[in-house]
């Protein structure tokens, strides 16, 4: 099976397309403002690397946050854009999960950060139960005392022992995998919505 892989919720944003469990073409977005602006081009190049068109995919994996509140969106509507196009179904996963998944991550239990700004974090911990916090630095610190984790990847915090500004493609791969092996629904496109764990900054105004 085919499929197409965005995330550009972090720093580093990429696209790639998988051909079952192999990663058989991969593209980095590295400039955090220019995601809105290179995603298309980086798509369309990433399935002229694979050797295929859009036609070719059977899903799209898009990373639904938390991170950028920005950023998330973007991955998020050009994936249910193409998604709706092409009549193919939509697999939202955690960021934090992907970057749990990654290559560089060993066994044992760890966190996953990504820097929230305002002096907090969001965090995951590898705990099959966990859920995506927005903790203050002082807190996740405590966090790290009383769990000491065998690591902590992503950025924004001191105690980072495996460094990432984004997840990679194989860990949104296998995020997706995992979750549908758990839990074979696929998401509504329309309805799917990012995860901001927080409240945004900017606040539409009350007409009161």
């Amino acid at each position: 099976m085919t499929w197409l892989l965005l995330d550009t919720s972090c720093p580093r944003g990429v696209v790639a397309v998988a051909e079952g469990d192999k990663i058989i073409a991969e593209i980095f977005l590295a400039e955090t403002n220019k995601h809105g602006k290179e995603l298309s081009s980086a798509v369309a190049s990433c399935l002229e690397q694979a050797g295929i068109t859009s036609r070719d995919l059977r899903r799209i994996i898009v990373g639904i946050g938390p991170g950028s509140f920005i950023g998330v969106r973007i991955a998020l509507a050009h994936a249910k854009g193409m998604c709706t196009a092409l009549s193919i179904p939509l697999i939202g996963v955690g960021t934090l999960d992907a970057m749990l998944r990654s290559d560089d991550v060993s066994d044992g239990f760890g966190w996953a950060i990504i820097d929230a700004k305002r002096g907090e974090v969001y965090a995951k911990s590898s705990a099959t139960d966990a859920k995506p916090h927005a903790l203050s630095l002082d807190a996740f610190s405590q966090e790290l005392v009383r769990k000491k984790p065998d690591f902590v990847i992503g950025f924004g915090h001191d105690a980072v022992s495996i460094a990432s500004n984004g997840p990679t493609s194989i860990g949104l791969l296998r995020a997706a995998q995992e979750r549908l092996t758990f839990d074979a629904n696929i998401d509504e496109t329309i309805s799917l919505e990012p995860d901001y764990c927080r409240e945004p900054d900017a606040k539409i105004p009350s007409l009161k």
